[in-house]
């Protein structure tokens, strides 16, 4: 395990989401601007709760495969004196007798899948990644059952964005715990760096993109946005913006992010692409 030490923002979101479960709200929402390490946090979360003897079996569920690997990963790296090192329920894995867990919604959600890990006793801690999804369906049986066979589980979403674009409202949580601005991450904490937003139009239409549990469907988008010419688009307006710095892109889905790296490639910028 490499030693780090986690930062004061992060221990007191912690901190405020163990003394509200104390107070008995057991279903708490954690709100963080993207990169101010939410996984940290619901991982050290889990850690305490563990140390304290309080956690009997833990589930950290995700609605897309990479959000499963990477608790999974920080555990491995910063956690394994404190936490068991997580088992995966998704597609053809199946760890359901594992102490701590990281699934999908789409697998859990199947009544076998669900009844798979429940076999093995009841779930104490719930948390849920991207937790502005929580309110589709899916999401509620997995709540509904867990709490059926532990009517005290504890819960804790984290997101960085709390409000759904359907605005359907997020009644999994009874109140919010903390809550970081991207404003505080960049002046107040230094975590982040001040940026400029810039918009470019692309040459795609995605008014008939369905909306799935409060986002565009990332296939669907994909599909949309994965097109020679906006990819072309792209790579001209980073030669034009931002060419003299590393870069990072967000795709709506991997093969467009092969697609989009290999656009960089061609117009001679070195690229590669990762999932």
């Amino acid at each position: 395990m490499t030693d780090f030490k986690i930062r004061d923002y992060q221990d007191e979101a912690v901190n405020a989401v163990l003394d509200r479960w104390g107070d008995g709200v057991d279903s708490l929402l954690g709100v963080a601007a993207m990169g101010m390490g939410k996984t940290i946090v619901l991982n050290e979360t889990l850690a305490r709760e563990n140390v304290a003897g309080n956690m009997e079996r833990g589930i950290i569920l995700a609605h897309r495969r990479e959000l499963i690997y990477q608790p999974r990963a920080r555990v491995e790296r910063f956690f394994t004196d404190r936490l068991p090192v997580p088992g995966i329920v998704m597609g053809n894995q199946n760890d359901a007798g594992d102490k701590l867990i990281c699934a999908t919604m789409q697998t859990l959600s199947r009544e076998r899948r669900i009844d798979e890990v429940l076999k093995h006793g009841p779930v104490s801690h719930l948390i849920i990644d991207e937790a502005h999804h929580a309110a589709a369906p899916g999401y509620q049986y997995i709540v509904d059952r867990l709490r059926d066979a532990n009517p005290d589980l504890r819960i804790l979403g984290v997101t960085a964005t709390p409000r759904r674009s359907d605005d359907a409202p997020l009644t999994v949580f009874d109140e919010q715990a903390f809550k970081y601005t991207i404003k505080q991450a960049i002046y107040e904490f230094g975590v982040l760096v001040p940026f400029v937003g810039l918009g470019v139009r692309l040459p795609v239409d995605i008014s008939k993109v369905r909306m799935q549990a409060g986002d565009y469907s990332a296939n669907e988008l994909g599909s949309v946005m994965d097109v020679a010419n906006a990819n072309e688009v792209i790579v001209e307006t980073w030669k034009k913006h931002a060419s003299d710095r590393v870069t990072m892109g967000f795709t709506p889905t991997v093969a467009h992010a092969r697609h989009l790296a290999e656009a960089f490639q061609r117009a001679g910028v070195a690229a590669e692409w990762a999932y």
